[in-house]
């Protein structure tokens, strides 16, 4: 009895430790065998249940799954995942065909947590399945933080910004070590430019309590200057403190005023005659965030002559103005001219008119004096006409009727 009762003890301890040293089998209906799984190096088969990876945590991680397969499968494919965080982090292979009796060797990749805490377990999962079949083992992990390690969470800004004006930047930093980031920094920049804004963002701890955090966030403000020129730049954003440091870079378009000054010309050519003066209506829009100055200025042409009267306008942000542009014409035909609109003396747009110059009319007084002249040369040449037509009468006969 005693005996039977030595044997079945044995025997129970015998699959327990079988179950270790397997891993936690969550299926095995698959016939195949995983020989290896190394994460960045370090091998953590089924023998070795409780691995500290150190140094890793928020890295990307080769990890490496070697197998053998005792059976012919199609449409197979190796999973791996972690568990115990907030989400799964996972990869899996494409399908792939098993053929009995053959090793394979696999390479995934897993980003871990960033964030993990020196309580926090992990379990790695790996898994050989088919659609109908699988294999799987576990592995419990533990993963260890630097000892210095700041991440720049999020760096939120206009991707444009005006000349003259400030560039708003939001930083959001995450103490992700193990040690405390005492009096952290953050300097923003335009080494182009040469500007730079510096934040403090005081002290991060590696773990939230009731009076301080591991992240913060703040606000900074870039001042760019009224004479940048119109193009792309790179915003760095380091975050700092006495241990360790971390850069974010990003491209900025800084666009000047020409981007946001719309000029339009409702009516571009116009018949005058020769003498005479015609005007262009020019309207200035001004869409951006500040006061516009701009002055319209002529350019010479052949056969006009070309003014504008009150060369120099202001628009306010938001609103538009219109400048009159006076043409004179000289000779006969069709000229082309153009006026420049600049701001600032760098130069906006640039807008061509047309003028056809006819032949020179007469005004509209002398016209009408000439139209009553020839009337009352009509009418008098009718009378005159009339008179010298007409036969006089005898004398007898005129006394004769008077009597």
């Amino acid at each position: 009895m005693k005996t039977a009762y030595l044997v079945s003890l044995v025997a129970v301890m015998t699959v327990m430790a079988l179950l270790q040293i397997s891993g936690a089998l969550a299926s095995n209906d698959l016939d195949v065998a995983i020989s290896s799984v190394t994460i960045d190096g370090i091998e953590v088969t089924s023998g070795n249940q409780n691995i500290v990876i150190g140094q890793l945590a928020g890295e990307t991680i080769p990890l490496e799954i070697v197998f053998h397969s005792d059976t012919n499968a199609s449409d197979a494919r190796i999973k791996a995942w972690i568990a115990g965080y907030r989400t799964d982090i996972a990869q899996s292979t494409k399908r792939m065909n098993l053929i009995d009796g053959s090793t394979y060797s696999e390479l995934l990749s897993l980003r871990l947590p960033s964030d993990t805490e020196p309580s926090e377990e992990y379990t790695l999962y790996v898994r050989i399945e088919t659609k109908t079949e699988s294999y799987e083992n576990s592995y419990h992990l533990n993963l260890q933080r630097d000892s210095y390690k700041l991440s720049i969470l999020d760096v939120d800004a206009s991707k444009t910004v005006n000349v003259g004006s400030n560039l708003a930047i939001n930083v959001v930093l995450k103490n992700i070590g193990y040690e405390n980031l005492d009096d952290t920094f953050v300097i923003a920049s335009i080494a182009e430019l040469g500007v730079e804004k510096k934040a403090y963002f005081e002290d991060l701890l590696s773990l939230d309590d009731e009076d301080r955090r591991d992240s913060a966030e703040r606000q900074l403000f870039l001042r760019i200057p009224e004479n940048t020129k119109t193009g792309i730049y790179e915003l760095s954003v380091r975050a700092y403190n006495s241990d360790v440091s971390e850069t974010q870079k990003l491209t900025i378009a800084v666009v000047g005023v020409e981007e946001n000054t719309k000029v339009i010309a409702p009516i571009q050519s116009k018949e005058i005659a020769a003498g005479q003066t015609g005007e262009y209506d020019l309207i200035v829009v001004n869409s951006g965030s500040k006061v516009g100055i701009y002055t319209v200025v002529p350019e010479a042409a052949e056969g006009v002559i070309v003014s504008v009267q009150n060369p120099m306008i202001t628009v306010p942000a938001g609103q538009t103005g219109t400048v009159k542009v006076s043409v004179k014409g000289v000779t006969e035909g069709t000229h082309l001219f153009s006026v420049n609109v600049n701001s600032d003396e760098a130069p906006v747009t640039k807008v061509t008119f047309s003028a056809v110059v006819a032949k020179k009319a007469f005004t509209g007084n002398v016209a009408i004096l000439t139209v009553i002249l020839a009337i009352t040369f009509v009418v008098l040449l009718v009378v005159l006409i009339v008179l010298l037509t007409r036969k006089p009468r005898k004398t007898d006969e005129l006394e004769e009727s008077y009597y």
